[in-house]
């Protein structure tokens, strides 16, 4: 049992360095996405938009998006309403907690699923927004799937640690 323990901790390692390396792209995807709106802005009072700024901010914002997502699962920063839920002992917390990753899982597993499905899908097309300038798109849909994939893996190990409190209550 110890050795499973340890195996856990490290994928539990892996996955906080991840998501944190997520945060840290969608940190800088909006610190480029601000950039090129306030360069855009001044531009246009000045001497002309930037060409394609609109289009950069449009792909950036699966980056900001999306990416950070695992890192606020790994705090347990997302909404949760649990006015009633609190009133009940903690073992049934635990086992609502436990129902509600099943769930989350389920949902956002699927959602990694059909999102990798069409960025596959518009990679092999070449996807490219006409404008100003030819911008490439299909880069940018990658970045749903990565950012839901390492959701459902941090949601999973909430599961995971829900379960454990559930059977340790026992």
């Amino acid at each position: 049992m110890p050795s499973v323990l340890r195996i856990g901790n490290v994928i539990g390692t892996i996955l906080d360095k991840l998501s944190l390396a997520l945060l840290f792209v969608g940190s800088v995807g909006l610190t480029i996405m601000m950039l090129t709106m306030v360069g855009d802005a001044f531009g246009r009072k000045i001497v002309s938009s930037i060409p394609g700024a609109l289009e950069t901010s449009e792909a950036l914002m699966a980056v900001v998006c999306f990416l950070p997502q695992a890192y606020v699962q790994m705090n347990r920063g997302h909404i949760s309403v649990d006015i009633i839920a609190l009133r009940f002992p903690p073992k049934t917390q635990a086992i609502l907690r436990f129902v509600s990753a099943l769930i989350g899982v389920a949902c956002f597993g699927l959602l990694t699923w059909l999102t990798l499905g069409v960025a596959w899908s518009r990679t092999i097309s070449g996807e490219l927004k006409i404008g100003i300038i030819d911008f490439p798109v299909w880069p940018f849909r990658w970045f749903l799937p990565v950012g839901l994939g390492l959701l459902t893996a941090q949601i999973l190990r909430t599961g995971i640690i829900e379960l454990t409190n559930i059977l340790r209550r026992n």
